[in-house]
């Protein structure tokens, strides 16, 4: 065994550091637990045919990289996992390849592995952190084999367990599958596209903006208003907007902000963005629709042309503490050229927002990580 400090692709170099570490392995039906305390040390662990578990019971406050071989061979394992164990895979599955220590081929072969684990977190988490890789990284261009791939990796398992949007379809079963499934229907339908649960929910969200308090289901209320958006374009959007800013329901408004900011194509993006400082918004709902937009790789470009040029409009809008969050609007930047680009868009502009060095740094910083 040998200990390091973690770093991501783009991080500074850090000085050498070691930790006193609780850790226990497990082989088998072998386990050993130990302190380590010194750059590296030995484990006695035999050779057996079963995957080495680094962080046996998941308890472990530490990541862990494995070579090829043994990455290969604990992939093969995660059905059978404890779910703790599972979760402290993905991490570390994630993390390695951050470090840029673990090929992506790999981190597809894990995804598809743990998406049968029977734990929720464990089952959705490379998932989601493949959507955020998508969501900094990909071009539009790669945005079809990106959700072949989403759909291939978690729709098997959101079919095994079905999808009604309705109201109550799934109350009788217990909260662990009730929970999966509502993890997974975002992963399928907005990451996957998968054309008939997108169907269901985009009907099931045009009935409850048109009136109807049964057509769907408080869980899936977001996901589905999002689908609407991309699927029913620009009427639906104001439609959703007037139910928006008539409404008092706080959890409603929230869904519709973010699926207001779903809209994947100029079209879709500009009309949000004319609305979203329009009569009846509140300041949160304006600052989460752009936010929104700006993940969308798809419209990134346009959203920060829009904000550059609007900026001061939008400032305005917001309340003085919460004017620093507008820096957010560049996080979703992943070129070299950006960091630059963000110091002298945001620079300037500190006086008027009463602050936000730290936040500039931090967004420049995520597109160092990002680029690598």
């Amino acid at each position: 065994l040998s200990q390091a400090r973690y770093r991501p692709q783009g991080a500074a170099v850090g000085a050498p550091q070691t930790w006193m570490i609780p850790l226990c392995l497990s082989n088998g039906e072998q386990r050993i637990c130990m302190l380590m305390e010194s750059a590296s040390a030995p484990a006695p662990l035999p050779n057996d045919t079963s995957p080495l578990v680094p962080n046996a019971g998941g308890a472990g406050y530490y990541r862990f990289h494995l070579d090829g071989y043994g990455w290969d061979r604990l992939i093969s394992a995660p059905p059978s996992l404890p779910g703790r164990e599972a979760l402290a895979m993905a991490d570390s599955i994630g993390a390695d390849f951050s470090a840029g220590s673990l090929s992506f081929d790999r981190v597809v072969s894990a995804a598809r592995s743990l998406s049968s684990n029977p734990v929720r977190l464990a089952a959705v988490e490379l998932g989601t952190r493949l959507k955020a890789l998508a969501d900094f990284a990909l071009e539009p261009g790669q945005l079809p084999d990106y959700r072949r791939l989403m759909l291939s990796i978690c729709g098997p398992r959101l079919a095994a367990l079905g999808f009604d949007p309705g109201p109550g379809a799934h109350a009788r079963e217990d909260a662990g599958r009730q929970a999966l499934r509502q993890s997974l229907v975002p992963l399928v339908a907005l990451e996957g596209r998968d054309k008939k649960v997108r169907e269901q929910l985009s009907a099931a969200a045009a009935a409850a903006v048109g009136g109807d308090t049964r057509a769907d289901d408080t869980a899936f209320r977001g996901v589905a208003l999002s689908v609407a958006v991309q699927e029913r374009g620009v009427p639906f959007i104001r439609q959703l907007t007037d139910a928006m800013v008539k409404s008092t329901d706080p959890l409603f408004r929230a869904h519709a902000s973010v699926a207001l900011g779903a809209g994947d194509s100029p079209e879709l993006a500009r009309a949000a963005l004319e609305l979203a400082t329009s009569a009846g918004m509140q300041p949160f709902d304006t600052l989460t629709i752009v936010i929104s937009l700006s993940r969308q790789p798809s419209v990134r470009d346009l959203v920060i042309r829009h904000v550059n040029t609007n900026f001061d409009a939008l400032m305005n809008v917001l309340p003085g503490f919460a004017r620093t969050q507008m820096i957010r609007f560049y996080e979703g930047l992943c070129r070299k050229e950006d960091v630059d680009n963000v110091e002298k868009w945001v620079r300037p502009k500190l006086s008027a927002l009463g602050g936000g060095e730290l936040e500039l740094e931090q967004a420049k910083e995520g597109i160092r990580l990002c680029v690598g």
